[in-house]
This record gives structure tokens, sequence and C-alpha cells, in this order.
């Protein structure tokens, strides 16, 4: 972006042996830098092509996706077993740590009982998954780890066509258990495919039934015409005033106000 100044201003330092300029140099360099990993990253976040962005630009957007939806839930990817573990946020750990419970039938761990009553395993290509009791699609209901709820909610977004919320939670609700409406949400912010797709709503606030009159002198219509910057002598304002019914118009002159 400022690279062809930058390169002139560095022979021209070294042709005049001076450090302290070239050291300047250095320090504007990185600041140049710095400006434009700002700019790249901008330009991902702010409605980028999910599809077509590049590694580098998907791990922005799942990083900043992430951070949101921790400050959403007020979940943390460094939760560990000890901290409280709800199935609208858990991490990797968690979900392991209920697994493992489960399987091994561990019920000296207080929250066996517990998890007995809302989770249940599945056993998919020899890996164990967990999943709620109460879905009602009989292969919903998977509880989805922090980590990979980015991937999903884009996988979810693929194959409902970049559809919108009601679509994607419809779809998200046939397989899996706690991807819900903020997070679908957040994750559309994302999406540049969603964003061209959406429809402005029509303002359905303004008054469309019309104003009627069946006599003469039921309604009036007044205005007045501002002549300040055009007076006829102490004339400056023309007031207009029309009735409903007929049409008809009267003018009258103003003077100063």
């Amino acid at each position: 972006m400022l690279r062809f100044p930058f390169i002139l201003f560095i022979l021209s330092a070294i042709i005049n042996g001076d450090t302290n300029e070239l050291a300047a140099v250095n320090q504007a360099q990185s600041a140049d830098d710095e400006i434009e990993n700002i700019i790249a990253t901008e330009a991902a976040l702010i409605n980028p092509s999910l599809d077509n962005a590049s590694e580098n630009e998907k791990s922005r957007i799942r990083k900043s996706f992430n951070e949101k939806i921790c400050s959403l839930l007020k979940k943390s990817f460094d939760m560990t077993i000890d901290d409280p573990i709800e199935k609208r946020g858990l991490n990797s750990v968690q979900i392991n740590h209920i697994i493992d419970v489960l399987v091994n039938k561990k019920n000296k761990d207080k929250n066996y009982y517990n998890f007995r009553k809302i989770y249940s395993i599945k056993n998919i290509n020899d890996v164990d998954y967990l999943y709620e009791k109460e879905s009602k699609h009989p292969n919903g209901g998977r509880i989805v780890a922090l980590e990979d709820m980015f991937d999903i909610c884009m996988k979810i977004h693929k194959d409902v066509g970049y559809q919108g919320r009601v679509t994607m939670l419809a779809e998200a609700a046939k397989f899996y258990g706690n991807v819900t409406r903020p997070i679908v949400e957040t994750f559309l912010n994302y999406s540049q495919e969603y964003q061209l797709k959406r429809v402005n709503k029509v303002n359905n606030c303004l008054i469309s039934k019309p104003i009627r009159s069946t006599q003469f002198n039921q309604r009036w219509q007044v205005d007045l015409i501002d002549f300040r910057t055009l007076p006829d002598g102490e004339y400056q304002w023309i007031m207009t005033v029309q009735d409903h019914f007929t049409k008809f118009v009267w003018l009258k002159l103003f003077g100063l106000v």
C-alpha cells in the first residue's frame, strides 16, 4: 500500500549513511504492517463471504465469533469440570467428562444422576457423542462443544442454502440440542451470502387510510411560503389556505413576523 515511498526512503538513508533514518524507517514499516493487518482483519469481519474466505480469514472470523458467543453465554473455552455445567454452553472438556461419567457409570460423581436424567450417549462409528434426552427429533439433540460451534453453524448454513435464522434453527433442531437462536443470529452477522439475501422490511406504520371530506369548510389545509430572501416591500410571507373538499385556495400576504 505504502511500499514505494518506503523503498525510496531506505535507499536515501543507505546512500547518506544515516542510521537514525534507517531506524525511523523500520519503525514506520512496522506501523504500516500493523495498519495493513488491521485493515485485513476488518475486511474479513465485515460481512465476509464465508465460502470464498481464505483459511487465514476464516481463522479470524472464527476467533471473533468465539469471543462473541463466549461473551453472550458468559462461558469460556478454558472451563473445567468444576465450573457450572450447562447444556447451552459446554466446552469439550466438560462434554468428555459427562461422557466418561455416564459410560463408566461413575455413580459416586456428585452429578451422575443429574447427568443420567438429562443426557444420553450414542456411539457412532466407535465414537461416543453426548445427546440430550428430550429432543423431539429421532436424530436430534447432539450437544455441540463451544469449540465446534462455528463449524456446525457453517455446515447448517450451507445445508439450508444460506437462508436466515428461522430456516437455520429448524434445520439445527433436527440434529443438535444446543444450537440456539442467539448463536445463530451471531453467526449470520458474518455471512455475506445471507446479508445479500435479506429483504428490507416495509414500514407498516405508515398511514395508508386517506383523509376524506364530505362538504365545504369541513377541513382546511394551511401552509406558509417563505419569501424573506425575496421580500416585496414589507411582505415576506404568503399564507395558502385550501378547502379540502372543493380544493378552493385563498392566498394572504403577511409582512414582518
